[in-house]
Parts: C-alpha cells; structure tokens; sequence
C-alpha cells in the first residue's frame, strides 16, 4: 500500500475519532477499536508506542565492568564524528590468524594518533555498583573516539587510514567485551629492541610501551574510554596482553593519547 493511502486513512482516522469525542465513551471505544485493527493491518505501532524497532531502535543497555553503557544505537549526528567506523575499515579482523611472536618484527603493525574524542570522556568518571544499585546511574553518554591509523605491511610499505571512528553506537552485544582489569595488562605491552625507547613516531618501528599514560588527561581518557579502546583491540584481534605469557606484542602502539596533535 502507497504511503499516500497510508497517510490519508491516518488524517481519516484522526478526524473521525475527533468528530466523535462527545458521543460518549462507548462510541469512542468502538470507534478506537476500530482504528487500532486498521493501524495494525497497515502496520503502524498500537496508540502510546514510538515507531521503529522497539527498545533497540535506541539501543541496547549492557554493563561492562559495571558501568551502564547504550550500544547498537544511532552514532551522534554532530558531522565532527564524520569518518569511517572501525569495524567498516581496513582494520577489522587485522591481526586475526597474523603471526605474533617468533616473527620479529611482526607484520602488519599500526600506528594510531588519536585526533578528536568526547570532552566527557575526560571529565566523566564512570559509574561502578551496577545493575546492582537500587538507583542505578544513568548511561555514559553517546561517546567517540576518533583516529588516524599507519598501517605497515612491511617495513617499507605503509598506508594511512584517515578519521576512524569508535562510538559506544558501533559496539554490537554479540562483541567480546574488556574489564579495567583486563585493559591493565594492554597498558603493560612493551616492545621488543630494536624499538624507539619512548621516542613515538607512526613507524615502522614501535616504542617501547604500547601508550605513555604521562598526564592527567591520557590516563583519565584511557580510564573513562576503556570500554572503547577495548572494542579497538577485539575488532582488531590485537593480543597485547600476551607478553604476559612470555610473547611480546608490538604489532599496535598510540603515538598519543589525550593531547591532540597540532
């Protein structure tokens, strides 16, 4: 059925049930009754409900280490988070089935400078004891992250990948998800020599440490955003707490954090 049809048995309806609001309550049961059999036939939501796809037209509310995070919604419209999400660039699935460990240096490896991120990130603490909270905490709000990524296939050939995003909209439920605990080991990457010391460039060769957490902003922006750069290493496949188990992962490294490159 045309959406023309559609709209003029809506403003049908509409005036009929007006032209009846004096009738009495029998007359305008009946007559909603009605209405709400054809609204359902044309496949409109029943009288009280928003159209779309229900609750997860909004997304869904999950807990990650605690914190009430809104995934799987509508990334925020602001054209400042224009770009490419992560999971549609050349950077999903990077590193899944790629060597690490007996190679060196391992291959591909990318370099990522952080070039824009939500201010709430940085001043927003997250909030823990949840679901559990008999007054839970409201969500973190919609939040980005935004990057420039050199990708190296090997050490002479390199490509940039320009204004990738990850958004708490772009995580999916069905992604594995990364506790504080768990991003504590990531912030213990280090990089096996020949490497630049704590000299960070975009490559070929890594720094010594996966990121330098040197100011108050990086290490509030690596806390509050965790659940983000964690997304940044599942979609990616990168294992940078596997030096934990004696193999060193210099495959990925920040050259910043939360100071913006001029």
């Amino acid at each position: 059925m045309s959406k023309f049809i559609r709209w003029t048995l809506a403003a049908l309806c509409a005036a009929m049930l007006a032209g009846c609001a004096a009738q009495g309550g029998d007359a305008r049961q009946a007559l909603q009754g009605a209405v709400n059999g054809l609204g359902k036939m044309l496949g409109a939501p029943p009288p009280g409900q928003a159209g779309g796809q229900g609750p997860a037209a909004g997304g869904d509310l999950i807990g990650i280490d605690n914190v009430p995070i809104r995934i799987g919604g509508a990334r925020p419209a602001d054209p400042r988070w224009a770009g490419t999400p992560l999971r549609e660039s050349k950077l999903m699935g990077l590193f899944v089935g790629k060597p690490s460990g007996d190679c060196h240096p391992c291959y591909p490896r990318v370099a990522i400078v952080v070039t824009d991120y939500s201010e709430t990130l940085l001043t927003k603490g997250s909030a823990l004891n949840w679901p559990g909270n008999p007054n839970p905490p409201p969500p973190r709000p919609d939040e980005c992250v935004k990057f420039d990524a050199t990708l190296w296939t090997d050490a002479k050939h390199s490509e940039l990948l320009r204004n990738i995003l990850l958004c708490n909209a772009d995580i999916q439920k069905a992604d594995k998800v990364y506790s504080r605990t768990n991003m504590q080991d990531f912030d213990a990457s280090f990089g096996r020599p020949p490497h630049t010391y704590e000299v960070r460039t975009t490559g070929p060769k890594a720094p010594y440490r996966l990121l330098a957490l040197d100011t108050k902003a990086d290490s509030a922006l690596w806390a509050n955003g965790f659940y983000l750069f964690g997304n940044l290493f599942v979609l990616t496949g990168y294992q940078g707490g596997r030096q934990m188990a004696g193999v060193m992962e210099d495959r990925m490294w920040f050259v910043n954090v939360a100071e913006k490159p001029h």
